[in-house]
């Protein structure tokens, strides 16, 4: 029995693909929330839907056509995958870049930062835009019968590391379905400019220990999509499916020699992509914005969960996780931030820190501020 149908086109001098599989995918983004919302009775057109794209504004106009396709989408939550306002993520480029386009929809995107968001010590731009939107470094919160988590790839990643124990903690916490997480360095990319990043192995053994299902990342300014695989590269019936979607508007890279298991490229279009989360599923679809016409779109059905997961640490880490320059440009929140949103166009956010803050208390990111929806 068919699982999904997975499907690729490419026009313009490229090749048209479309395979069927008998694999199912399970989503994760870097969010985590402790709430059972509720869902649709079927799994139908009144699933949320989410958008994601990274890699976004340089200028009051490059980001305009994806954030034109996020309007005519209309999602319920938009995912802003880091490196969200350049040069060098400060606040006046978020006022003057990012606020015409896709700050529009400022009241539902849930960001992550890059390492041009670092550019700025602290990426204190980021923070003083997003404000609220943004209530840690590292977060999580559900959407649908989704959970999400949110994380920062330019704070320390390694196996042990605050955010890493904190990861699994919120993974222990929360043992839903369907799981999506994001952040913006890929840990596999075909690039040719960036490159497979061996340091998010810890999260990527969490995560798949935990069954999620998708991962989404920026940094690589193309798009691609991957085979379900475990944190090896190991192509699995219940491994991780990880989307590249450096695709925001900043520019574009060539793509390289599909590494193993990649399983759509594209470097000529820019877009977003567009996820309907359902009960038991998801469906995905690269929405272009400019460029050459390309298609990418398939369904896969969620991952079976553990009964229960354990917050062990990871055995061993091949690397020291350490980023290149976030641990030196300033003092960033060092507590993740658990975000409970209910179904109710009006949402209530309780929000507890990481270090074991009573639910109330402010955090050192402006987490008392998370009082209803904003």
């Amino acid at each position: 029995m068919r699982h999904g149908i997975l499907s690729a086109a490419r026009r313009g001098g490229a090749v048209r693909t479309k395979r069927r599989h008998r694999h199912s995918a399970f989503i994760v983004l870097a969010l985590s929330g402790t709430t059972f919302l509720g869902s649709q009775a079927s799994e139908g057109r009144a699933d949320p839907v989410i958008v994601a794209a990274g890699d976004l504004c340089g200028s009051a106009t490059d980001c305009r056509p994806t954030a034109r396709v996020i309007g005519r989408i209309s999602p319920r939550r938009v995912l802003a995958l880091g490196d969200n306002a350049y040069p060098d993520g400060r606040l006046w480029q978020y006022r003057a870049y990012y606020r015409p386009n896709w700050g529009r929809f400022k009241a539902k995107t849930s960001p992550v930062p890059g390492n041009h968001d670092f550019g700025t010590p602290n990426a204190q731009g980021y923070r003083d835009y997003f404000g609220a939107r943004a209530p840690a470094f590292f977060y999580s919160y559900n959407v649908g019968a989704w959970h999400l988590i949110a994380l920062s790839s330019d704070l320390d990643v390694s196996a042990g590391s605050r955010q890493e124990r904190w990861l699994r903690r919120d993974l222990e916490r929360h043992p839903r379905r369907c799981l999506l997480a994001y952040w913006h360095h890929p840990r596999f990319t075909s690039g040719t400019v960036h490159f497979s990043d061996p340091r998010f192995d810890p999260f990527w053994h969490a995560l798949y220990a935990a069954r999620a299902d998708v991962i989404l990342n920026g940094h690589v300014h193309n798009y691609e999509r991957f085979a379900r695989q475990d944190p090896g590269g190991h192509k699995k019936r219940n491994g991780i499916r990880e989307f590249v979607v450096g695709t925001g508007g900043i520019s574009l890279y060539a793509s390289g020699r599909p590494i193993k298991h990649s399983q759509v490229q594209n470097d000529s279009a820019f877009g977003v992509l567009k996820l309907r989360l359902h009960r038991r599923s998801y469906r995905w679809k690269f929405v272009r914005a400019a460029g050459p016409k390309f298609h990418d779109s398939g369904t896969t059905r969620c991952s079976r969960r553990p009964r229960t997961f354990r917050a062990a640490p990871a055995a061993s880490s091949q690397t020291t996780g350490k980023a290149p320059s976030a641990a030196t440009t300033g003092s960033p929140p060092t507590s993740g931030t658990t975000v409970q949103i209910g179904p109710k166009p009006s949402l209530a956010l309780y929000v507890a820190s990481a270090l074991g803050l009573p639910p109330g208390q402010p955090s050192d990111h402006g987490a008392e501020g998370l009082r209803g929806e904003h």
